[in-house]
């Protein structure tokens, strides 16, 4: 199975506590699909390098993955209708 890098944002008003809820919620739709996660590291709260719907800042997490491409497409795809993580910006910085 290929290996993965995947950082992910969750947005500043979150609470820490909400944030590794959300990582073990992502970590359980890892292995639900076959996969593994190695190393999850939270990184805290830091400054973005451009604003995402006016957001400066966002708590960065880090997780090592071990999955087949499928469950990183389910993850992918969870991401995209969760709430508490800012959108993908586009090139110009006005956010999705």
């Amino acid at each position: 199975m290929p290996l993965y890098e995947h950082v992910f944002l969750s947005r500043q008003d979150v609470s820490a506590q909400q944030v590794e809820a959300l990582t073990e919620q992502f970590k359980g739709l890892i292995e639900a699909n076959g996969g593994t996660v190695g190393k999850i590291e939270q990184w805290g709260l830091k400054s973005v390098a451009f604003r995402i719907r006016k957001n400066r800042k966002a708590h960065y997490t880090l997780m090592n993955i071990e999955a087949p491409a499928a469950a990183m497409a389910e993850l992918e795809r969870q991401h995209a209708h969760e709430r508490g993580r800012p959108p993908h910006p586009d090139p110009q910085g006005r956010g999705a």
